[in-house]
């Protein structure tokens, strides 16, 4: 049976807890503002934090910049590389990765100083020597470098064999430049006390890397792709991320076109904006878009009444099977249009008859057999004084009839025709030999037994149709149903209320008019404006019961309404 599509977590597909859902299986679940299926917003706002975050460690270190070669180096390369993450995610949302190649000048420099033949360890290394001196004090120790520095270490030494090994183990025999450096280096680690970024954490710490991934993620990244490792992969994360939504809703989607469900058109809308969300994000989903498409085929209705209309359908036989589900969807649309069309095309057997007795012309009346008055059925032609001429008659229980020498019993419905009048008219005798105890169906005698009873007459395409029972509730549904769809958009194709102009009138009042009159002048013997009519009615309803299926329903009497 036909439903509305659902998820894999028994959600709607389309709906907003449907987003929800899928989101809250996945990393996304995690973002600020990330429940809804605005995917590229999300990630537009996920870029302008990147860019704040990158901002913020240019900041920290101008702030800083004279005691960065306090930083470790193996922090400082850390802090290098998450920057150009941050800088990857603000290009992945449309950001400006704002002064990044700045920010990562500041870490990868010598701390902000000119160029120099030395590395930022050498330099460190040998800072390092003369803060930790337990010779000299600071003061001392830095005054004699200075002096190295300027005049070389033996001037500076004065002979002391202590100072000249100090000085030396310093120097490292890289010269009075060197001295120079380790000099200024020495000062910026005296400096470098307080590192402490603008979230309060030391430069380059890792709980102040960590600070600067929950300013743009709201939340702490997996270790696999957050700066931890020294590698942090932001923009794989989110991009794994959207793939994997992605694939869900391709999933589903599949899933639903598979079982034949449907969607509702505010949920396709849904879905189309968060595949074109996905698109800018850089997610390729075009492929989904035609499953949507075929999905949302749902025009609404009253599905008591489709149901109904589903099985009129099916009873008759005139169209493929179909689901008897109370939707209204492209098959059952299609069965109706094909009902229509036969309807329309005439593979329905037409009767040309005209009024059924025109009494006051002919004499003739419409009335029961002595049964039937009983039943209050009316089933019989009379003429005259109370001659039923033409009847049609039940089963004769116990009776029987002799064809070709051969009895047999009348157990079925028929139609009879009064032997005493036969030559009289020799139109009548040839009636007579063809129709009397011609066998009908029930439906048939059902119409014929209660000939006085209003009957619906259609005009469709041009041609006036008798429809009773299971047809004539079938177009009535069918009209009411496309009231009530809601189709526009025109899913379903061109509409077919003007195909099915009108319901209405009684069966015989199309069949009014002048035909009798002309005939009965025409016609040249008493019997004549009985027969004329009545034989053109007989052999029209004889062989409306046999072979199509919409014709035990339906009869064609365009030509009557001439």
């Amino acid at each position: 049976m036909r439903k509305e599509a659902t998820g894999s977590h028994g959600q709607i597909i389309g709906s907003l807890s449907y987003f929800s859902q899928i989101n809250q299986s996945t990393f996304w679940s995690n973002l600020p503002h990330s429940d809804g299926y605005d995917y590229n917003r999300v990630l537009r706002e996920i870029a302008s934090r990147a860019d704040s975050a990158i901002s913020t460690v240019y900041d920290d270190l101008q702030k800083r910049k004279d005691s960065l070669i306090a930083i470790p180096e193996t922090d400082r390369k850390k802090l290098a590389k998450q920057v150009k993450a941050l800088y990857d995610v603000s290009t992945m949302g449309g950001g400006f990765g704002s002064r990044c190649s700045d920010r990562v000048s500041l870490l990868e420099s010598s701390g902000g100083s000119s160029f120099s033949f030395f590395t930022q360890n050498e330099l460190k290394e040998a800072a390092k020597k003369i803060k930790d001196s337990w010779v000299y004090s600071s003061t001392e120790a830095e005054s004699l470098v200075e002096r190295a520095a300027k005049w070389g270490i033996d001037w500076a030494a004065d002979g002391d064999e202590k100072k000249k090994k100090f000085l030396r183990e310093i120097e490292d025999g890289k010269g009075q430049r060197f001295l120079s450096e380790t000099l200024e280096a020495y000062k910026k680690l005296g400096n470098g006390s307080d590192l402490s970024g603008r979230s309060g954490y030391r430069i380059g710490g890792e709980s102040y890397m960590h600070a600067l991934e929950r300013d743009v993620f709201g939340c702490s990244v997996p270790s696999s792709y957050s700066a931890d490792w020294g590698n942090p992969q932001y923009e794989k994360l989110l991009r794994q991320t959207l793939h994997e939504i992605a694939s869900q809703i391709q999933h589903n989607l599949e899933e639903a076109q598979r079982s034949n469900w449907y969607m509702r058109d505010e949920n396709a809308e849904r879905m189309r904006e968060a595949l074109r969300s996905l698109e800018r994000c850089g997610i390729s989903t075009f492929s989904y878009a035609g499953i949507i498409d075929k999905l949302a085929w749902f025009v609404g209705g009253d599905s008591y009444k489709i149901r109904q209309f589903q099985q009129k359908l099916n009873d008759m036989g005139v169209t493929d099977h179909l689901t008897e589900d109370g939707v209204y969807g492209q098959k059952t649309h299609n069965a109706w249009l094909d009902f229509l069309d036969k309807l329309e095309h005439g593979t329905v057997p037409t009767l040309a008859w005209i009024n059924l007795t025109q009494e006051k012309l002919s004499g003739v009346r419409l009335g029961g057999t002595t049964n039937a008055e009983k039943q209050g059925l009316y089933n019989a032609f009379i003429y005259g004084k109370g001659t039923r001429y033409i009847h049609f008659d039940p089963p004769h229980m116990n009776q029987h009839l002799k064809v070709n020498g051969k009895r047999i019993p009348i157990d079925f419905y028929h139609i009879n025709l009064e032997e005493k009048l036969v030559g009289h008219d020799a139109l009548y005798d040839k009636l007579f030999e063809k129709y009397n105890h011609y066998p009908i169906s029930d439906k048939a005698y059902d119409i014929l037994s209660h000939m006085d009873k209003p009957r619906k007459v259609v005009r469709i395409g041009g041609k006036i149709l008798l429809v009773c029972g299971i047809a004539l509730d079938a177009l009535e549904l069918g009209k009411a149903i496309e009231e009530d769809l809601h189709d526009a958009d025109g899913k379903l194709g061109r509409t077919t209320l003007s195909t099915a102009a009108s319901i209405g009138g009684q069966w015989g009042g199309a069949a009014l008019g002048a035909k009798l009159g002309a005939m009965i002048g025409a016609a040249g013997t008493i019997y004549a404006p009985i027969t004329v009519p009545i034989l053109s009615l007989v052999g029209g309803i004889a062989g409306s019961f046999a072979g199509d299926a919409l014709a035990k329903w339906v009869v064609d009497i365009t030509y009557v309404g001439e």
